[in-house]
């Protein structure tokens, strides 16, 4: 559940990073458009269109909102925004590239950091990134030169190879080790499976200053965990109460989207998938059309809320799932909350089981608004 708030969070921070305050007027560009191999934009380019392909030299900063992005040529600023396809450069950019892209192709020379989001991530052999790799991905391959630290999210796999002159330190899927490599500086695993992580340092071809492995609960500065521990606890407390109210006030409709069947189970949990995955795709859709861009703010909001607010059916649902009714409504919420709370810090397992509950949760909210304005009009007749 935090992660995925702080990858809402993330998102809203690069997207308003999208739109900065110029000191110029920018030169605004729409559609599909090739800069040819001679052309010149002189000052920053804002691209909103289908397909950009830089062959020659932006004199500033580039911003998109777009499909596909190809830079052959040479940005003397720095890249940020979205594209809902890929983003390849294959030349040269001065400064940070700061984007959110399904696939992310780094075959050229980022002068500074790399700081994005992407499913896909590759940095290939010929590749040079001069001040780190920050951020968060389904797969990452790095075989590039990065003269910088390393400090990536990975949820499906993580192959290094290369030259990584600093820190590297990895998150969420095991390493995958491809000679040759070399890296300078300190290897932090914090894999989701640090039971089967293995030291890279004995494989032939492969340099490392330092490997060590931590589990993945593992909290460096304890203060950080106990600030992290009170934020849990007045979390846990906060959607308690809120389940136990929400139940107060509609105990007919908090009892009809609880109901613990098969069918409403089924039901929840693909109007939850489709709410959790699908809400951010739509985002990024609104904004891709500038007009679209309010409407996704009220989305974001929505979307935000429904993270927040998926625990208050789920106690009950849980609870009467595993007490068969036979207890009183506001106990089964307590020992719902309880018994969820408890199987959701288990490792591996526990993040799937909450993914599920945040889905189980968000469908009977959303599968069942219908039903909640029913039963209000009904009480009014």
């Amino acid at each position: 559940m935090k992660k995925i708030l702080s990858l809402v969070l993330l998102t809203g921070m690069i997207l308003a990073a999208t739109f900065p305050v110029y000191a110029e007027p920018a030169r605004v560009v729409k559609g599909e458009r090739t800069i040819a191999a001679n052309e010149i934009i002189q000052g920053d380019l804002i691209f909103n269109g289908s397909r950009l392909r830089v062959n020659g030299t932006v004199q500033g900063d580039l911003t998109i909102l777009s499909g596909d992005v190809t830079i052959n040529g040479h940005v003397e600023g720095g890249i940020t925004g979205l594209t809902t396809g890929k983003i390849i450069v294959n030349g040269t950019v001065n400064r940070d590239l700061r984007v959110l892209a399904r696939e992310i192709a780094i075959k050229g020379d980022i002068q500074r950091a790399v700081m994005a989001g992407a499913v896909r991530f590759v940095a290939s052999p010929d590749s040079v990134i001069g001040h780190g790799v920050y951020g968060a991905f389904m797969e990452t391959i790095l075989k590039g030169n990065i003269n910088g630290s390393v400090d990536i999210t990975s949820l499906s796999s993580t192959t290094l190879g290369g030259r990584i002159k600093g820190d590297f330190k990895g998150r969420g899927a095991l390493l995958a080790w491809d000679a040759p490599l070399a890296i300078e500086g300190k290897v932090s695993d914090y894999s989701l499976y640090p039971f089967i992580a293995n030291d890279p340092s004995g494989i032939k071809g492969i340099q490392v200053g330092s490997y060590e492995v931590y589990q993945w609960t593992l909290i460096e500065d304890n203060r950080v965990f106990k600030w992290l521990i009170m934020f849990s606890f007045v979390w846990f407390i906060g959607s308690l109460l809120f389940s136990l109210i929400f139940y107060r006030l509609f105990p007919r409709t908090a009892w009809k989207i609880t109901e613990p069947s098969a069918a409403n189970f089924r039901r929840s949990l693909i109007i939850g998938a489709i709410c959790l995955f699908g809400t951010p795709l739509l985002i990024f859709l609104l904004i891709s059309i500038i007009v679209g861009i309010p409407l996704a703010v009220f989305v974001l909001l929505f979307y935000v809320l429904l993270l927040l607010s998926f625990s208050v059916p789920v106690y009950l649902w849980f609870g009467r799932l595993v007490f068969k009714s036979r207890l009183r409504p506001g106990l089964m919420i307590c020992l719902g909350a309880i018994f969820i709370s408890v199987v959701t810090v288990l490792p591996f397992i526990g993040t799937l089981l909450q993914l599920m509950f945040v889905m189980v949760g968000m469908g009977m909210i959303v599968g069942n608004i219908k039903l909640q304005f029913k039963d209000r009009i009904d009480v009014k007749i």
